[in-house]
């Protein structure tokens, strides 16, 4: 039961830290770009936050999405900084990486996800 309060735990840490990060890249990306910025990145954020929801919910057709976008979205960030190397991309980097781990690795999050299921 340990294991499951954890991967809750990391889990909900994570959803908090993506959303976060969407958010803020969404509000620098308006200032420097304006209202088509405003609008993918708000996209991006509802996208994100949907899934993350089925995910929670032990959906695992959410889980494989999700994993898929940000392996995407970490391709795209690496392509990024090797054209111009940006602070807000190395950190959406990071921590898309650690959310891939999260959801994809994680033994405690895999054990939450399966009790989830099992109710």
């Amino acid at each position: 039961m340990k294991s499951v309060e954890k991967g809750k735990k990391l889990f909900l840490s994570m959803v908090i830290a993506i959303l976060a990060v969407s958010i803020i890249t969404t509000a620098f990306s308006y200032f420097m770009q304006g209202n088509i910025a405003i609008v993918s990145g708000l996209t991006r954020t509802v996208v994100e936050a949907v899934l993350l929801y089925f995910i929670f919910k032990g959906k695992v057709w959410a889980k494989v999405i999700m994993i898929v976008l940000l392996i995407i979205v970490i391709l795209a960030a690496v392509a990024a900084i090797i054209i111009s190397p940006n602070t807000m991309i190395i950190i959406l980097m990071i921590v898309y990486i650690l959310s891939v781990y999260i959801i994809g690795i994680s033994q405690s999050v895999k054990t939450y996800l399966k009790s989830i299921n099992q109710k």
